[in-house]
């Protein structure tokens, strides 16, 4: 039963996924297509990684269960966290971005959107820089075969 409209993100496909009251993320104890729980069936992952758990009016806990630790916000936590909005829980080679609401998954959306378009625009400089060297040293090169 889905509680509020808090969801998760999962970045690497852009995928919704709407948290209940209760959901585990881990290798063990389920099967991909259960809604109860997030399955990366991965050596990497503990059976139990994190458990998600809902504390009322809106607020999340994480329970982190891996001996390992668990990222939060690109930081190592070993202890139980709050989740704020916009927090991203890596685990292994997975990211989930949590949202308070529907309508903040779209606002994250947007910003992972902006953000990809400012590294797009960071690569066509760098690609130009290239052609630019390219082009300088074939020129050179032609200068230095007709003057000898």
């Amino acid at each position: 039963m889905e509680s509020s409209k808090a969801y998760l993100i999962y970045n690497q496909i852009g995928k919704n996924i709407p948290l209940y009251q209760l959901m585990v993320v881990g290798r063990g104890l389920s099967e991909e297509g259960d809604d109860t729980h997030i399955f990366f069936p991965e050596p990497t992952i503990s059976r139990v990684h994190v458990v998600l758990e809902e504390q009322g009016m809106g607020k999340w806990q994480l329970y982190n269960k891996s001996k390992n630790g668990t990222l939060v916000n690109s930081q190592i936590v070993y202890d139980d966290v709050r989740l704020l909005h916009g927090d991203k829980i890596h685990i292994g080679k997975h990211t989930l971005t949590f949202c308070d609401s529907i309508s903040d998954t779209m606002e994250i959306r947007l910003d992972r959107m902006e953000e990809a378009n400012t590294s797009k625009n960071g690569m066509e400089g760098v690609i130009f820089f290239v052609y630019f060297v390219l082009v300088t040293f074939l020129l050179w090169s032609f200068t230095q075969l007709f003057t000898k």
